[in-house]
């Protein structure tokens, strides 16, 4: 027997989650990003009239804690670079490189520690935070240590023991899962540490009988007006984050093949801890009232409720609804044939993927912005607008409605997407990515509405969009080769006695064939390894665009709060463009053209047509670094207003650019190299496809899980993140009437605050109770609940769904009512955003119809002159 190498193993397993990893680090990317541009302690809001500093939209961190400052800023620069650095190392990785693996994991870990010393400066504020993060992050420190020691050692073993599990595949299911938990809960748990509910102050304060200090410029409003709120969502929230860094780390372990069992009891807990403190955090931070934190609590009762329901429904009415169900599907199968088999072609099982993951992430944006709108809010009642409605919709009307109209109706878009995603008739039919297109429309209109306050700028960020989409076709058509797609026979499996031994279960019959790409120049390629590139650029473009788009409404410096003519800005406007013209333009003209380049990289990665000679003649790969250089190029800009730290970004970046060809000589000479040892690898590519379905005989339920729970994690991050920063803002000072922290939206309309604080809250606990309910499904076999159903003696049945579904219905109406009741102070408005579903529903259907009656037709005709020659014959 041969015995498998460990090394090798792990190398390969850490191919497979590439897309978990470049989950993970596009997200650390995004977080950093955001908050690189805006700084923790918040920024100036006044500034005196001489000019001399503090000017406003500077940070008030670098005044007031500059050492804490610069540790902040270089950690969270670093993070940013190496995430950067990650997500180039992933785009060009190949199996079966160890030098390749060991740097990734070197620079994952630097950008992880990066993330924690980040956090750390940013949000000890105090001696008891400074106390409890130091304490909660030495483990981590610890088993980073010991990691590296047993790596140390690791080469000096020339033997390894046998592993215990020769299920690779279910191992990788695991693993995938609690790096999306592990992800979602860091992500979302260091911007909220960093940016904490209640804001900052933006004036020192000093008592005047005896000169006591009462609180600093920068310091958490709710650290002062409620202490023990404050440290309760400290602790939950930090735990939280620290619980997911150690969940992180366990998975990128090489030793984790060889004590998969222990090791999982731990990440079991740490996912649990780290979900609780989630919970705990946002009751404390979302409310500032005892009884309102009572009633978020009671929605996680209220939602495990409905699902008691719905599962007691299914086991008195289950015969009845599964006979109701086969009729149903077997008329619509005899209407419209293909559409139960519509998921046989993996190609559609990879658009369902990528759909789900543009439409979350375009739900999670517009959601954000919707609630947050450019302009930022009135912070008073004078000159007669009102305090917490838009500036922008005072100062400039039709721009205003422009964008929330064309945001709203992505959000609602993106909503029904996400909600029919699984409707095998619309995905073969390819409704749902027509939809998505328009979604796209609507992002870019709302992008060059919000984003800037004149016409010809506006003009500008869509022509950027234009030309992208221009250059890449003209690339394709001049430098593009004919392809034509042949089917090769695939190489037999591996025998059972050697390292197949841990691979995926046999694939179906299928998939005893595989498509290749065959170039007019005599060159062949996998149909596989142009997926996977597709799946990389993709999921690359959808964050960049995400949070550029965030990044471009709502630029760093915030906005001018009032007119004023002395100093000559105006209500709205970014402070940055008065007081550093140069460098705002450089932010504003950089991400505008990473986001546009990310929107057109969408549109042209969608297209099954021009996605395949694009990647083949390097045209997207130049769109994506365009648009990754134009990130870093708006980050080094917008993120300092100071010379020296920008230096500091601006070597980073360079440091990124000078890795490019160092990482491309070495892929080719390793491509050069795995020529010699190709009979090696086309022994075991079998073994290693990961063509969606083809895998497992379950493939396509297992799918079904991720796509439940990649729904779940982004809902439930961008619900975590509004509910502890409500629309409207918060008040800045104490009054008679209202005290610092507090929401503006309470005080203001409070029958609005409490429908959109009850629905958020709801959204939000649905997620959670969605995650904890897929976790059995995705973590265990299923056998052991099979005993819960009613009338065994029928082999095929199979545990439900309908609660998690149910979970998630609720998850999408408590956002959809959220949105409503806060990105808008008046009814009427809430009332359109509402009745923007239904011109949705009515395109999804009439464009649906069209294509079902033609292809009707279409075979209609097609069986016509069968059916009168065999007539004629007889």
């Amino acid at each position: 027997m041969v015995t498998p190498n460990i090394d090798s193993i792990s190398d390969s397993k850490l191919y497979e989650l590439k897309e978990q990893l470049l989950l993970l680090t596009t997200l650390v990317a995004t977080v950093t990003y955001v908050t690189g541009l805006n700084l923790p302690g918040g920024a100036w809001q006044t500034q005196q009239a001489d000019g001399h500093a503090p000017l406003a939209g500077d940070p008030i961190l670098r005044d007031i804690h500059y050492r804490r400052y610069l540790a902040f800023y270089y950690c969270n620069g670093t993070a940013l670079a190496s995430s950067v650095v990650v997500c180039l190392i992933l785009v060009m990785l190949r199996r079966d490189s160890p030098a390749w693996s060991v740097v990734l994991r070197v620079v994952m870990v630097l950008d992880l520690l990066g993330l924690m010393g980040s956090y750390a400066a940013g949000t000890c504020h105090d001696t008891f935070a400074t106390i409890w993060v130091v304490a909660l992050a030495f483990p981590v420190l610890a088993y980073i240590t010991y990691a590296f020691v047993c790596y140390l050692c690791l080469p000096l073993r020339r033997e390894a023991p046998t592993p215990r599990y020769p299920n690779g595949y279910q191992e990788k299911e695991k693993i995938e899962v609690l790096m999306l938990l592990a992800t979602f809960a860091v992500t979302i748990s260091y911007a909220a540490g960093l940016n904490p509910p209640g804001g900052f102050w933006s004036s020192t304060l000093q008592q005047k009988e005896d000169a006591r200090l009462l609180h600093l410029a920068g310091d958490p409003i709710m650290e002062d007006s409620s202490l023990r709120r404050y440290r309760a969502f400290f602790v939950c929230n930090t735990t939280s984050f620290i619980a997911s860094l150690l969940i992180i780390l366990l998975l990128l372990d090489k030793k984790l093949s060889r004590t998969i069992s222990a090791r999982f009891v731990a990440l079991y807990g740490f996912i649990a801890v780290a979900l609780l403190g989630l919970m705990g955090a946002y009751a404390a931070g979302s409310c500032r009232e005892t009884d309102n934190t009572i009633k978020v609590l009671s929605l996680a009762a209220a939602v495990p409720a409905c699902v008691v329901l719905q599962l007691a429904l299914n086991y008195v009415f289950y015969w009845p609804i599964k006979n109701m169900c086969d009729n149903f599907s077997g008329w619509l199968g005899n209407l419209i044939p293909g559409g139960a088999s519509a998921l046989a072609d993996p190609d559609l099982k990879n658009t369902r993927f990528f759909v789900m993951v543009l439409a979350s992430f375009a739900v999670s944006i517009t959601y954000q912005a919707g609630l947050d709108p450019p302009g930022g809010l009135w912070q008073d009642d004078l000159d007669g607008h009102k305090i917490g409605h838009p500036v922008l919709r005072t100062t400039d009307p039709a721009r205003y409605q422009v964008f929330f109209y064309s945001n709203s109706a992505a959000f609602v878009t993106s909503l029904v997407v996400v909600m029919m995603v699984q409707s095998k008739f619309l995905l073969k039919r390819r409704t749902l990515v027509a939809a998505m297109v328009l979604d796209l429309i609507g992002l870019v209109i709302a992008y060059a509405a919000g984003s800037t306050r004149d016409t010809s700028t506006s003009i500008y960020v869509v022509a950027v969009a234009c030309l992208v989409l221009s250059y890449v076709v003209v690339h394709i058509a001049l430098g593009g080769e004919k392809e034509n797609i042949v089917a090769e026979p695939a190489p037999a499996p591996a025998s059972s006695t050697s390292v197949a031994t841990f691979s995926t279960p046999p694939a179906s019959p299928v998939s005893t064939t595989s498509s290749v790409v065959v170039l007019g120049g005599g060159g062949r390629r996998s149909k596989e390894q142009l997926d996977v590139k597709r799946q990389v650029l993709l999921l690359i473009a959808i964050l960049a665009a995400a949070l550029t788009y965030q990044a471009g409404l709502t630029p760093p410096g915030g906005f001018w709060q009032e007119d004023n003519d002395e100093l000559g800005h105006r209500a709205g406007y970014p402070i940055l463009l008065n007081n550093y013209p140069r460098r705002y333009k450089a932010f504003f003209y950089c991400n505008a053209a990473s986001f546009m380049a990310s929107v057109a990289l969408i549109l042209l990665l969608v297209n099954r047509k021009l996605y395949r000679p694009g990647i083949r003649c390097y045209a997207l790969h130049m769109c994506m670094a365009v648009g990754m250089f134009a990130l870093m190029g708006a980050y080094a800009a917008g993120s300092s207003r100071h010379l020296k730290t920008s230096i500091y970004v601006l070597t980073l970046v360079i440091l990124v650019s000078a890795s490019i060809p160092l990482q491309i000589a070495i892929f080719w000479y390793i491509r050069i190299y795995m020529k010699n040892n190709d009979n090696h690898h086309d022994s075991s590519r079998t073994r290693r496809q990961r063509a969606r379905g083809l895998e497992a005989p379950n493939q396509e339920k297992n799918e079904e899980f991720e796509y439940l729970m990649l729904l779940g994690v982004l809902a439930a991050s961008v619900t975590y993140q509004t509910g502890l920063r409500p629309p409207g803002g918060m008040w800045q000072e104490d009054n008679a009437a209202y005290s610092a922290g507090n929401p503006i939206l309470h005080d203001i309309n409070k029958r609005r605050y409490d429908i959109f604080l009850y629905s958020n809250s709801t959204s939000f606990m649905a997620s959670v109770i969605a995650i904890v309910m897929l976790l059995p499904f995705t973590l265990t076999e299923l056998e052991w609940l099979q005993r819960f159903l009613p009338s065994q003696q029928t082999s095929n049945r199979k545990w439900p769904l309908w609660p998690v579904h149910t979970a998630i219905l609720l998850d999408m109406l408590g956002l959809l009512v959220a949105y409503a009741a806060g990105s808008t102070r008046k009814w009427k408005s809430s009332r359109n955003v509402i009745f923007i579903l239904l011109p949705v529903l009515a395109y999804i259907a009439l464009y649906a119809a069209i294509v079902a009656i033609y292809i009707y037709k279409k075979r209609t005709s097609s069986q016509l002159p069968t059916t009168q020659a065999s007539q004629q014959t007889n």
